[in-house]
């Protein structure tokens, strides 16, 4: 038992999360964009999931290129974007508390995608993931990536004409 709870620790997670972006068009002044979020399960408990958020940051064509503080390492400074502007300062919520209980069993991949929208003249976008595993105190998990919009409609554009 001590060895396989303490030394291999067995029990703990082992999950590998990770944050992609889709562009799916232009409609309405606005860019469409799906967010993925992949967990992959590398242990061999299942683990439940809660709160499963997103932050969508932009940098818009016309912005100044600037430099954050400590809180954010000194890296480059993206805005906060929420669709709602009633919920400006909020995170975007993927899987809301009446969806019921979210897992990923051990050997499995599970994908959680959220469709959104962002302005038009938004030039870069990262996203920020972040969620908790169930009945665990400590950290939230964390992912984030970092997207040029160009690339992204351009490799879309590439995948119409095939």
């Amino acid at each position: 038992m001590y060895r396989k709870y303490i030394k291999t620790r067995e029990n703990c997670p082992k999950i590998q999360f990770d944050v992609d972006l889709n562009y799916l068009g232009q409609q309405d002044n606005k860019i469409l964009i799906e967010i993925i979020a992949r967990m992959e399960n590398k242990g061999l408990v299942r683990h439940w999931i809660n709160d499963l958020t997103f932050n969508i940051l932009i940098l818009e064509t016309n912005d100044k290129v600037e430099f954050g503080r400590e809180k954010i390492n000194y890296q480059l400074a993206f805005k906060k974007h929420y669709p709602d502007a009633d919920r400006a300062n909020s995170r975007i919520v993927v899987i809301p508390p009446n969806f019921g209980d979210s897992f990923v069993d051990p050997g499995v991949c599970q994908q959680y995608t959220y469709l959104s929208a962002i302005p038009k003249e938004t030039s870069f976008v990262s996203i920020h993931g972040e969620f908790h595993f169930r009945d665990r105190d400590g950290y939230p998990q964390n992912a984030q990536r970092s997207f040029s919009i160009r690339q992204l409609a351009s490799s879309a554009a590439g995948l119409e004409q095939a």
